[in-house]
């Protein structure tokens, strides 16, 4: 007679058993989840392709896209604008969407057409939604140069309309910048007889007000002024920047903030002066990450012809001391470093890219700088550039920065005239190798990745030129990073796995065990549509 304790053991040990198989079966399509969703996220450029439409428009065969022409806002939701030729050789203004993943066709900034007579320029664009941008340029018309600004609301783009500052006279925008729908501000530069100064303007609730001069910098400025960056971070928080030329002819650099709504006066960038023993600079870039916390970076020149790179940052309101870029004088043999792109995305972490020469004073690489908790880090070079660069001449046009660590970056480099264009993705502090733009050889020679925004870690596109080898035809690409779609997870083979060894025992836990895969698998899946939400996808 069989003791009870030995029935006991049986059933312990089937148990055991049966719990044995359920946790593995529970355990390997969690971890399969969770691997499968890690190496799915790794966001990838797809190929470049033409602006859908473009070809229609840009008969004349020359585009042209500047240095701030494309915002995203989400995934596969971006607006850029551009240049291009039409039939009789003149210069229009194009606008495109994003909807979706899927860009629209390119079409010509109503009501741009009818203002002008000569040449146009679409010098920025910016998103605070998808479908609610601002753009801006300038336009020529019996000879005098006036900017313009164009809203899109709800994905229809408005007709454009004059920067009337009848008083000031003409005007040029060189940048706008969105921090919500509506509400954007715009600066750029005009001329008033014969001096030129910076002005600004602010839209509330999709309604733009009146120009005004950038206050205070009539006081500092006594000659030329510079091309206006500025950067929002909210509505009615934003600062800007640019160059002035002093009482002693010397060129020097300002910044000016708004605070909730108020403007205050342009201030010399502490430190910078110091720096500009050769009395010449450029700002090139600002980025603010959030009201009172701001970076800008250009370079300036230690002698007449020697520049070096610079940043400067703006901590709770504060701006300190500029700075020449943290190890860039190491790398800058040949004394000619440009820092032409910056890119913020919290307070105290932001990235910045530019070129430099070695030291034959004539080969030119590209070099990147984090900031990390406030400080920042030593340049380096972007690994695997140098290789692509064989004839000698690159240089970083565009960052942008989604959260800390993660960036991307896209320029150009020279195999031998033309340029071709390169992307470079920085993940988890890491900067990857560079890259040539995927799929561009196959649209034409020579190009350049100009523009640059990235809506999340996951989603980034860019934006050039690409033409012919020529010289004299060029049309715009855009090309995006994206992270993969995960696979199927591996739950059905995992459950009739366990259901078979369990069904061979004679149990009737065969049910419940299905039953538990498929709520992990459901589960699993829940954990993946969390991860994407917090990660933006």
């Amino acid at each position: 007679m069989e003791s009870p304790y030995f029935n006991l053991s049986k059933k312990v040990k089937f148990n055991l058993g049966v719990t044995l198989i359920s946790v593995i079966s529970l355990i390997v399509p969690l971890t399969f989840c969770i691997a499968s969703d890690a190496a799915a996220l790794v966001p990838t450029w797809g190929d470049a392709s033409l602006i859908p439409g473009i070809t229609q428009l840009n008969v004349g065969n020359f585009s042209n896209m500047s240095f701030h022409s494309i915002s995203c806002t989400s995934s596969g939701s971006c607006s850029a604008g551009g240049t291009y030729k039409d039939a009789n050789g003149g210069t229009q203004g194009f606008v495109a969407d994003q909807v979706n993943g899927v860009w629209t066709n390119a079409e010509e900034i109503p009501g741009l057409g009818s203002m002008h007579d000569g040449a146009v320029s679409v010098t920025s664009v910016s998103c605070a939604s998808p479908g609610n941008c601002s753009a801006g340029g300038s336009y020529e018309f019996r000879g005098n140069v006036y900017g313009y600004l164009v809203n899109e609301v709800s994905g229809t783009w408005e007709t454009a309309e004059t920067v009337g500052i009848a008083s000031l006279g003409p005007t040029v925008i060189d940048a706008v910048s969105c921090s919500s729908d509506g509400n954007c501000t715009a600066g750029g530069s005009y001329v008033a007889g014969l001096l030129p100064s910076n002005f600004i303007m602010d839209e509330s609730n999709g309604t733009w007000g009146v120009p005004v001069e950038v206050p205070n910098l009539s006081t500092l400025n006594f000659g030329a002024v510079g091309n206006l960056v500025l950067s929002c971070s909210t509505a009615g928080n934003c600062s800007a920047s640019s160059t002035y030329t002093d009482g002693s002819n010397h060129v020097q650099g300002y910044v000016a903030s708004e605070r909730s709504g108020v403007w205050d006066g342009a201030q010399e960038i502490p430190g910078l002066g110091v720096l500009n023993s050769g009395n010449e600079l450029e700002v090139a870039s600002i980025s603010c990450a959030s009201p009172g916390n701001c970076s800008a970076g250009g370079n300036y020149y230690s002698n007449p012809i020697e520049s070096q790179a610079f940043v400067v940052n703006q901590v709770d309101g504060t701006w300190n001391s500029a700075e020449i870029v943290p190890g860039s004088q190491q790398l800058n043999a040949g004394n000619s470093a440009v820092l032409l792109t910056l890119s913020c995305s919290t307070p105290g972490y932001c990235s910045a890219g530019g070129g430099y020469t070695l030291a034959d004073g004539i080969t030119s690489e590209v070099f990147v700088v984090d900031e990390i908790n406030g400080t920042w880090g030593n340049a380096q070079e972007i690994p695997g550039s140098q290789s692509l660069n064989t004839a000698g001449y690159a240089v970083m046009n565009a960052i942008s920065c989604s959260s800390p660590g993660n960036c991307s970056a896209g320029g150009d480099y020279n195999i031998g005239n033309p340029t071709e264009s390169f992307l470079a993705d920085e993940v988890d502090g890491v900067w990857g190798h560079a890259i040539q733009v995927p799929g561009s050889l196959a649209l034409g020679v020579g190009s350049g990745a100009n523009s640059l925004s990235c809506s999340h870690d996951n989603y980034c596109a860019a934006t050039g030129n690409i033409g012919n080898g020529t010289g004299n035809y060029f049309q715009p690409f855009v090309v995006s990073r994206y992270a993969a779609v995960p696979v199927t997870p591996i739950f059905p083979a995992v459950q009739e796995v366990s259901t078979a060894k369990l069904a061979a025992t004679g149990s009737n836990l065969t049910l419940p065990l299905g039953l538990a895969t498929a709520l992990l698998g459901l589960g699993c899946l829940s954990v993946l549509e969390a991860q994407r939400r917090r990660r933006g996808a």
